[in-house]
């Protein structure tokens, strides 16, 4: 009695649940019209403890997701998985050992690589040793428990002080700079400290949700934000005023459905964004500001299968197996591309569709899914190799390539690659922050919140809250930089407003340029920011200082 039965979603499919006598869950069956094939298994041991779960699939007969073992105090010993019944192979196989404590020490994975932890008598994690023989994590507490450093593996130490109530009162970094939160008088976050050294202050009403936000953006200027909510807790309007821009104080608002879905988000201008969902909670319409819109659909399972344009046609259609793997993507121009996994759910083929071969890829993986080789259009293969903690360290590139030169890579104790080995050597260096200082030629330079501000391509800046703000080529201007910064910083955004950022040049501003003082470190205050300004002829570039114009 009291065992859930069916369990009926929104859209009025229902999927159904078996059970042991022991009224442990034995099985979940996929809404109709999906077969079998898409039920899932479970076993237990005599006491109850999960030890299959398991999957009788179209593709690859029975697939163990997941199989538990237990040691003999109810601890997880072994768990692999997934794999093909009868061909396990050792692939996805952790193993855990215990001290009589009962504290996990060792972790051994399915290629037979170590990771073991120690502790202090109080049970706290005192160093963490990897595979390499490393201390990847050094802990140390002070006598109420608190953690008081990390340390890594080459010694760069991370320290916290703590107020009198055990709040956190300053974070150290290595470098000496540090960055805090003050409290009110109910311990809430009043203001925090950056490491650069601007504070943005906060308030919060009484169910302790963020109400304002003070945000400092250069000398006497400031961003204030301010947040309202309804009675169920959700934001429901954004207000931001700059001080240095107090024309555009822009006012956002988000509307939400019964269901507590966002419907609808309005910006200044009348530039809303809107969303419609199905009844499971799926999103099956999206309208743009220029209200053109796309739609989805999804299948029984909610899995998505198509979306469209407002015209109706199908821009991509998706399919999968019983596995819920996609195994084919189908674009409105006619391309294709299929997919096709192994036991263990890796990906082992791309078939991009073309009539000639093209673009077609082979994987091979070892025991934990790094891969090993890379066969492209049926010919050409590249070759991987990695150290006992999978930092890649060889690529072999096929003979017939133009750059066929084996490439090598060295790591430091903590993972920062320290040289690239191909036709030449390319030399990396790490700061104790472990930011590369240089690569090869290159030098990079950093703000004081750790925020890269040259990479010998382009210069960046960024708000108090670490957002970039604008990107300029090294030659001054601005032309594409922005969107290649963040590409290579792996944003899916972009900003708008005009993108009115002067350079300005030590060698025309700077009195001390090549004199006296040439050499040494000093500051800059320059409209908003506070940058470090690095005259050092090894460096082989000038820091540029950059003048905020307008933002959006």
């Amino acid at each position: 009695m009291g065992n859930v039965a069916t369990v009926k979603d929104p859209r009025a499919h229902t999927s159904t649940n078996q059970y042991y006598n022991s009224r442990l869950l034995k099985k979940v069956i996929a809404p109709s019209p999906f077969s079998d094939n898409y039920s899932i298994h479970y076993e237990y041991y005599d006491d109850g403890k999960l030890k299959h779960v398991k999957q009788n699939t179209s593709e690859d007969g029975w697939v163990y997701h997941q199989s538990i073992k237990y040691n003999a105090r109810g601890l997880k010993k072994e768990v692999k998985g997934p794999y093909k019944s009868g061909q396990d192979l050792g692939i996805n196989l952790t193993k855990f050992e215990y001290d009589a404590l009962g504290r996990l020490t060792k972790v051994t994975d399915a290629e037979n690589n170590v990771t073991e932890t120690r502790y202090y008598p109080d049970n706290k994690v005192w160093r963490v040793i990897d595979a390499e023989d490393h201390n990847n994590v050094t802990n140390t507490y002070d006598a109420n428990g608190y953690l008081i450093k990390v340390e890594d593996a080459k010694g760069n130490a991370t320290e916290y002080e703590y107020n009198g109530f055990g709040g956190l009162k300053k974070t150290i970094y290595a470098d000496g700079t540090w960055t805090g939160p003050t409290y009110s008088s109910i311990r809430e976050t009043r203001s925090i400290r950056t490491r650069a050294g601007d504070t943005i202050t906060t308030w919060y009403d009484h169910l302790n949700r963020i109400k304002r936000k003070v945000i400092p953006e250069g000398q006497n200027q400031y961003l204030d934000i301010k947040y309202r909510y309804d009675l169920r807790g959700r934001l429901t309007e954004t207000y931001e005023y700059n001080t240095s821009s107090p024309d555009k104080a822009r006012l956002i608002r988000n509307n939400y459905d019964d269901a507590g879905r966002l419907t609808k988000v309005e910006y200044e201008g009348g530039k809303d964004v809107s969303y419609e969902y199905d009844a499971a909670g799926n999103r099956t319409k999206l309208t743009y500001p220029d209200d053109t819109y796309i739609t989805y659909e999804y299948d029984n399972i909610n899995r998505l299968t198509k979306i469209k344009n407002q015209g109706g046609s199908t821009l991509a259609q998706y399919t999968y197996d019983s596995r819920s793997r996609r195994t084919d993507l189908d674009y409105l121009n006619g391309t294709t591309i299929d997919y096709t996994y192994d036991a263990a759910s890796r990906l082992t083929t791309i078939d991009n569709g073309t009539d000639n071969d093209d673009h077609d890829y082979d994987y091979t993986y070892d025991k934990v899914g790094n891969r090993l080789t890379m066969l492209v259009n049926g010919t050409d293969t590249h070759s991987y190799t990695y150290d006992d903690i999978y930092q890649l360290t060889e690529v072999d590139y096929p003979g017939s390539y133009s750059f066929s030169d084996d490439t090598t890579f060295n790591y430091d104790d903590v993972g920062n690659r320290t040289s690239v080995v191909e036709s030449g050597t390319t030399n990396y260096s790490a700061n104790n922050l472990n930011q590369y200082d240089y690569v090869g030629s290159v030098y990079y330079d950093y703000d004081e919140n750790g925020n890269t501000t040259y990479d010998g391509v382009a210069y960046y800046s960024y708000d108090s809250e670490n957002r970039l703000t604008s990107a300029t080529n090294a030659d001054g201007s601005t032309g594409g930089v922005l969107n290649a910064a963040l590409d290579n910083m792996d944003l899916t955004f972009t900003t708008g407003g005009d993108a009115d950022w002067a350079p300005i040049r030590p060698d025309a501003h700077d009195p001390n340029y090549g004199g006296p003082d040439f050499g040494k470190e000093r500051r800059y205050r320059r409209q908003r920011r506070v940058v470090a300004q690095d005259h050092d002829v090894r460096r082989r570039h000038v820091q540029v200082l950059l003048q905020e114009g307008r933002r959006d």
